[in-house]
């Protein structure tokens, strides 16, 4: 490949890079990490398995925008009303405890950082006004340069971090017997971890989004956004294994009690690092945890207001008088929203995200089916064919074992 080609194909990349920046907040830093901590590598063939089964439903959707020239939210109103308002009101409920969740996480990183004893309500409004400074100023030219930046940022010092762990070997001792996560009393983990694993399905619209709007800056062929598109999911699936890698080498073993909810563990993650290596260690674990989330926090304020705006603007345009809103009304709004959550429910997040992650697994099936049904006919070739097939008896099946067990036991 010669270097205009390169060049040309690295002009190409964003969508799926940003994508992948949305990946490594809560789904690889909290859930991957915690499943080393608490299973060692038990899980490992699970999460690969989940990210690889997921992939062809997030492909579908950047083979359908570049094929058919309009995003996946156009194509579910083609397929009905009712898909696109099912859709709006899952991405609605999403988008608010999302931006909450991630919010907080990131601000709780931040207090490694910012001098004195501010709040974390204190720090989620600064950290809130960065975000919206950054996304009015630019919107998705501004997030697509940044997730680029983060990316390399984040990959390169997750892979020192992870060396190191490797070399002082693992913490837990050497007749340590893991507990299994193969019983019922861990279902629920393994469900929410699944449901965010690389990311919700939503986001294979989100996805569709920030390609339509990279297609307004470059021009995007097939084979440079499927180019695009599978380098951030490799890197989101590596960086998913590598997070769970850390875990199993810090955290696994150790006396001390992991912690579930997202911001104390993630706590808890660089105190134990430090403690692993030196107290030396403790910003630059603290950096990559804060890079991971930070780079969340833009991609989902960005990405569900993009869908929101679209989904309401198709649904409403039997009006012909009706504008469609700006980008930053539904940016702050979502903004707004997320912010009262943390102001008035802050106790309550934890069982929301966790709510969350389990109704997107649950939902995963019905929206990677409407992804399939739209490329199904004869935009995919028969071996992506045969893994959608795999991928939903998979995701079909542990939906409703996990519905039965809920709802029995």
């Amino acid at each position: 490949m010669d270097t205009s080609r390169i060049l040309e194909r690295w002009r190409a990349t964003g969508p799926g890079l940003v994508m992948a920046a949305a990946a490594v907040g809560a789904s690889h830093l909290v859930a991957s990490t915690q499943s080393g901590a608490l299973f060692g590598w038990q899980l490992l063939w699970l999460i690969v398995a989940v990210n690889i089964l997921k992939y062809p439903f997030f492909r579908f959707g950047v083979q359908y925008t570049l094929l058919n020239d309009e995003s996946l939210v156009e194509g579910y109103l083609r397929k009905g009303r009712g898909w696109l308002i099912a859709f709006t009101l899952l991405n609605l409920l999403a988008a608010v405890v999302n931006t909450a969740g991630v919010l907080l996480l990131t601000a709780s990183l931040l207090q490694y950082f910012i001098p004195g004893n501010l709040s974390l309500t204190l720090l989620c409004l600064l950290l809130l006004a960065i975000c919206l400074l950054i996304l009015l100023a630019g919107h998705y030219r501004v997030l697509d340069g940044l997730s680029r930046v983060l990316m390399l940022v984040l990959t390169v010092c997750t892979f020192v971090a992870l060396a190191i762990a490797w070399q002082n070997g693992p913490m837990a001792p050497p007749d340590y017997v893991s507990p299994s996560p193969w019983q019922l009393s861990a279902l629920a983990f393994i469900v929410a971890t699944m449901g965010w694993m690389p990311v919700p399905i939503e986001l294979s619209a989100i996805n569709s989004m920030w390609l339509r709007s990279k297609q307004r800056l470059a021009k995007v062929s097939l084979s440079d956004g499927l180019f695009d598109f599978n380098l951030g999911y490799a890197v989101a699936i590596v960086l998913a294994v590598v997070f769970l890698a850390l875990g199993a080498l810090l955290q696994h073993g150790t006396e001390q009690e992991i912690q579930m909810a997202g911001a104390a563990f993630a706590q808890q993650l660089v105190a134990m690092y430090s403690a692993t290596i030196g107290d030396w260690a403790r910003l630059f674990i603290a950096f990559i945890a804060f890079m991971c989330m930070f780079g969340t926090t833009l991609a989902v304020l960005d990405g569900y207001a993009r869908t929101l705006n679209e989904s309401f603007y198709l649904l409403s345009r039997k009006d012909k008088d009706r504008p469609r809103w700006p980008l930053s009304a539904w940016i702050v709004g979502q903004s707004a929203a997320g912010m009262a959550i943390i102001l008035f429910f802050q106790t309550a997040l934890s069982p929301m995200l966790t709510f969350a992650m389990t109704l997107a697994f649950l939902t995963t099936p019905f929206f990677a089916w409407l992804n399939f049904s739209l490329v199904r006919r004869n935009q995919i070739s028969s071996g992506m064919n045969v893994l959608a097939w795999v991928g939903m008896v998979y995701l079909t099946g542990f939906a409703l074992v996990y519905l039965v067990w809920y709802l029995f036991f």
